[in-house]
């Protein structure tokens, strides 16, 4: 009987080391999914369109920049903070926000600065009427 409850006690620490390590891949959101809750969450002040959220995912998995789109895809919850904000800062970069005086900020293309540098935001100045 001790044997047995030993037996169970280490197979039970076995599964749980093994499902502990491999609990990232067990993950029931889609990258996409979690990229577009992200944008969400954390640029809710903006009036975005879905359309632009969803060129921005689908672009993004193409071109995959520095392996952006790998490391959602293998995502560690310890770096999901920094990957949420290298979301929002890429997805804003890609938009005319810095470019178009509207409070919507249309989607142009994902952000390359070799093909489109971003433009100052501090030299548009603010009008007071």
């Amino acid at each position: 009987m001790k044997r047995r409850g030993f037996l169970l006690a280490l197979f039970g620490m076995i599964a749980v080391a093994v499902l502990g390590r491999n609990s990232n891949k067990l993950r029931v959101q889609k990258p996409e999914d979690w990229i577009e809750t992200q944008l969400r969450a954390k640029l809710s002040y903006l009036d975005m369109e879905s359309e632009a959220v969803n060129t921005f995912v689908e672009e993004l998995k193409k071109q995959n920049p520095s392996g952006l789109y790998t490391r959602i895809v293998e995502r560690k919850k310890e770096y999901e903070e920094i990957l949420s904000d290298d979301v929002c800062s890429l997805f804003l970069l890609s938009t005319d926000l810095f470019t178009s005086p509207s409070a919507i900020p249309n989607y142009v293309a994902l952000y390359s600065p070799y093909s489109r540098p971003c433009a100052n935001p501090f030299f548009y100045e603010l009008t007071v009427d």
